[in-house]
């Protein structure tokens, strides 16, 4: 297996050494360079299949998957990949064989936004994660750092905390779960304006809890937070 990525990206900067990495430039739409490199690549090595991700690759790949007829597979992360455009339509429908998407969800909204879409040609292929393994001493240890008793329960969530992620409906119901139980709710959030502080979003909750005002001087707000 051959992964073709661009110099400067993150998958080439931080790949397994394993992986049989060639870092290359995609160019221009239709660089016809790209799909002779391309096409000369995929008879030299013997690759019989294609996978492609967004809309740019899928034009260079799929046209040298053409020329050497083998299949293109896209890989569709997100629903807004496709659309009501006609460019849109042309690549799909001539450069792409079949879909795989992480989750139903991905597939069902895909087809509503673009009802042109054969939902047949879409397979569901859920993400793998590969968690670290702690012995149960490392897991009690951290929970009594946390000051956590048994009945605590953590949850994880291995995801990007963005909108198109949809984690809000996860919190939604973690709302709903908890509305019979006696608890605190605190929810804060990030914002792109303060993407290189972490504690942001923690510091900006305790000041609202704390009723920070702007003209607080130090000690003001020192005894607020003895209070």
């Amino acid at each position: 297996m051959w992964i073709l990525g661009h110099p400067a990206g993150r998958l080439v900067r931080s790949a397994s050494p394993h992986l049989s990495i060639v870092p290359k430039k995609l160019g221009m739409d239709y660089n016809p360079w790209m799909v002779f490199f391309l096409r000369r690549f995929i008879r030299k090595n013997g690759v019989q299949l294609v996978l492609t991700n967004i809309e740019k690759e899928v034009i260079a790949g799929g046209l040298a998957s053409r020329l050497c007829r083998i299949p293109n597979v896209r890989r569709v992360g997100r629903e807004d990949d496709f659309n009501e455009r006609l460019r849109v339509q042309w690549h799909h429908r001539l450069l792409v064989d079949r879909c795989i998407v992480p989750c139903n969800a991905v597939r069902e909204n895909a087809v509503k936004r673009a009802p042109w879409l054969d939902k047949t040609r879409f397979t569901t292929i859920y993400n793998g994660r590969n968690p670290v393994q702690y012995s149960k001493r490392e897991i009690h240890d951290q929970r009594a750092r946390w000051g956590l008793s048994p009945e605590h329960i953590v949850i994880g969530v291995t995801t990007q905390l963005s909108r198109v992620k949809r984690v809000d409906r996860l919190v939604r119901v973690f709302k709903e779960h908890l509305a019979g139980e006696p608890h605190t709710w605190l929810e804060c959030q990030g914002s792109a304006y303060h993407q290189n502080s972490a504690l942001h979003p923690i510091i900006d909750l305790l000041q609202q809890i704390l009723k920070f005002g702007r003209t607080d001087t130090l000690l003001e707000k020192l005894s607020k937070l003895e209070a």
